[in-house]
């Protein structure tokens, strides 16, 4: 980490949660498994498929870490389930 930039970090987290938005930072992990279920992959597609995983695993969290400890747990459990279950989810 470049010295300094914690506080960047922590400003932007700060903000982001102040405007509502959600540190989806879990999402990177899942461009593959994304790509296979062909499931769109924009900046607001990806807001949707944040909310939807969300909504799935019935988590208010916004805490990264949690989140995807939960997601991967999940996608290890029954990976095609997890797709199918998250199109659904998205409509």
């Amino acid at each position: 980490m470049v010295p300094g930039s914690l506080p960047i970090i922590q400003f932007v987290r700060t903000t982001l949660r102040a405007k509502g938005e959600r540190l989806s930072c879990y999402l990177r992990h899942l461009d593959d498994l994304l790509k296979e279920g062909n499931i769109p992959l924009g900046k607001e597609d990806r807001k949707k498929v944040d909310q939807a995983i969300h909504r799935m695993l019935g988590m208010e969290s916004k805490h990264c870490p949690e989140v995807w400890r939960a997601v991967k747990a999940e996608i290890e459990r029954d990976r095609e389930g997890f797709v199918r279950r998250l199109k659904e989810e998205l409509g």
